[in-house]
């Protein structure tokens, strides 16, 4: 047998394994999804961002302002990385990382993994501190952007 079958017929056992470890109710589903060290950074990052704004109770028309922007932000910016990026003509390794996770079955297709998760999480506190300073704005911003960004994992996960 030669390599490349050898290769094949590994990639169809994984993704045998892969199809027996779906989740067939919304308790499974939930439990999987949480398990998922991406996930589990990003719901860290969102509840530390929603503790810090929770001990400044005011919240005002400009907080209800910036948390959209925030959701609109992530929005376009998810659609430009990944139409304009990771679907992109041109060859780098953010493409082909994002090929292998189409080539995946089912939920392990869609969670990002931590190291991007991180970058996500470093790139929503650079840009948000740069915006609106250390102020109780920025982590309405952060608030709103790592829930919508949870939000979309979770949905893409389904």
């Amino acid at each position: 047998m030669s390599g490349k079958q050898q290769q094949v017929q590994q990639e169809e056992a994984q993704q045998q394994e892969a199809q027996q470890q779906v989740p067939r109710t919304m308790a499974q589903a939930i439990r999987c999804f949480v398990k998922q060290p991406g996930v589990l950074l990003g719901i860290a990052a969102m509840l530390s961002a929603i503790c810090l704004r929770a001990m400044h109770l005011h919240w005002g028309i400009q907080d209800t302002a910036v948390a959209a922007a925030a959701v609109c932000w992530w929005v376009l910016q998810e659609w430009v990385l990944h139409a304009k990026l990771l679907h992109s003509s041109f060859a780098w390794w953010g493409r082909s990382i994002h090929a292998k996770h189409h080539s995946r079955p089912y939920h392990h297709v869609s969670v990002d993994g931590p190291n991007v998760v991180l970058l996500i999480i470093t790139g929503g506190v650079v840009v948000s501190r740069l915006l609106l300073g250390a102020s109780t704005l920025s982590l309405t911003a952060l608030m709103a952007f790592y829930l919508t960004a949870l939000t979309y994992e979770w949905t893409h996960f389904l």
